[in-house]
């Protein structure tokens, strides 16, 4: 984790590379090479600066979209910390987000802003007291002159130089992003991740992957969810691996349309979703036939589920672990590879389990009471360790304490969840144990 640079200096290198070619997609029709990408975010975070110089910690009101990534993208090259807020979680818990973080200032997407007033939402109550601008306005606002000159800088200057002049530099430790939990169990916390967590999970990710040329994701998760902000966000950003963005996740038949259109290769989903997308009679097999891998978090994957996937599509989903805490990805299943020297598969996938352990990820499985760890096939409380693991709670060091632990010179996180790991080092979870209030919304 040493070596890894801030979120928005990798993302300028990423970009150079792309290029000329494809770096972002979304459902307006709209398409961005890198150095398109690049140019625009760049003039956006000019045009933000003096508004929001006094402020660290800046909401944001967006679908997953290119004015979403954009967004995000602009604040951490200003060295901002990003804060997605859930607009699908009621007034309430929004509010809290701002208050708790305390943000006086909201960058919101039109589209965002009409479907919470469709909802019910008293928007001029939640604009009281934070400063709201209009992504859509701003970029009305930007002058042609300019977008021309940024692009030309974008193409000719070298990434050393074009972070030289645009970006605000961040620290490894520094807070790149504050992800509010779904506040099931009480008020919502704010999980802080530094740039060398958000970074790190997105390299152990990429192993994964394994990314070729020919890859296209599909990014159909909410940016207020920790898999949809690192995986389906920042991953494809940093690493040069094009998306197509899908604003509403649950419109099964626009996703399967951006999914035949763009030829999308790869998709990580919730079971809920692909759930939906299984039974809706207009997503038909075709349109998801390029995939070469699902991935299924956030919650259990049913083997219902599982089948009537595989069944419709012809795919397999590899189920995975995380929390927000972590990132959020701990361990996932993969597909089985055959081993060239031996002509042996390595098995990458165990149905009923979660996978194993990201590369630079440890679990251990401790009793819940001692924190003694526990032999193989023993079930107990899960604590997960590597760079992946949170700053903590915003405001909050009482609740951070009680869920990072500190064993043999390793901060721990402790799950709440119970199972065990097998001989080979899949983990299986059996339930969770809420009654000790360690949530962890296992939210991927």
């Amino acid at each position: 984790a040493q070596s890894l640079p801030p979120i928005q200096k990798a993302w300028i290198r990423s970009a150079k590379k792309t290029g000329k070619r494809l770096c972002i997609a979304d459902t307006t029709g709209v398409e961005l090479s890198g150095h398109s990408f690049m140019g625009q975010t760049l003039m956006l975070s000019a045009a933000l600066k003096p508004k929001i110089k006094e402020d660290q910690n800046i909401g944001l009101l967006m679908p997953s979209s290119i004015h979403g990534s954009m967004s995000n993208m602009a604040l951490l090259t200003l060295g901002k910390s990003v804060v997605n807020l859930n607009y699908d979680n009621g007034e309430e818990n929004l509010l809290h987000a701002i208050k708790t973080a305390g943000i006086t200032k909201v960058i919101a997407a039109k589209q965002v802003v009409t479907e919470l007033e469709a909802k019910g939402f008293d928007i001029t109550a939640l604009f009281d007291n934070v400063d709201a601008m209009i992504i859509e306005d701003m970029h009305e606002h930007m002058r042609q002159s300019k977008k021309i000159v940024t692009l030309l800088m974008v193409k000719l200057l070298p990434a050393w130089l074009l972070s030289l002049l645009y970006i605000t530099n961040s620290h490894k430790e520094d807070t790149a992003a504050i992800l509010f939990s779904s506040g099931t169990e009480g008020p919502s916390k704010g999980i802080e991740l530094s740039h060398t967590n958000i970074m790190g999970n997105i390299k152990q990710t990429t192993t994964l992957i394994n990314p070729t040329d020919s890859d296209m994701m599909l990014g159909a998760l909410p940016l207020y969810h920790s898999f949809g902000f690192t995986i389906t966000t920042l991953l494809p950003l940093i690493e040069g691996i094009p998306v197509v963005c899908q604003s509403d996740p649950k419109n099964g038949l626009s996703v399967g349309k951006m999914s035949a259109k763009y030829q999308a290769t790869i998709l990580f989903s919730t079971p809920t979703l692909l759930e939906r997308y299984t039974q809706n009679p207009k997503v038909i097999p075709l349109m998801f036939k390029h995939f070469r891998m699902v991935v299924a978090g956030s919650e259990k994957l049913p083997l219902e589920i599982r089948h009537a996937f595989k069944e419709k599509f012809g795919h397999e989903i590899y189920e995975s672990y995380g929390a927000t805490e972590t990132t959020p990805v701990v361990s996932s299943n993969i597909p089985d590879v055959l081993m060239l020297d031996s002509w042996k598969p390595q098995i990458g996938q165990k149905v009923g389990t979660v996978g194993l352990p990201l590369p630079g990820s440890a679990i251990r499985i401790v009793d819940s009471q001692t924190f003694e760890s526990l032999d193989t096939g023993q079930d107990g409380m899960i604590l997960i360790g590597g760079t992946q693991i949170m700053k903590g709670y915003i405001n909050d060091p009482e609740r951070t304490a009680s869920v990072l632990k500190e064993i043999d010179g390793i901060a721990w996180y402790v799950s709440g969840d119970i199972g065990h790991l097998d001989e080979d080092g899949f983990l299986t979870i059996i339930d969770r144990y809420s009654r000790l209030n360690h949530s962890s919304d296992q939210e991927k």
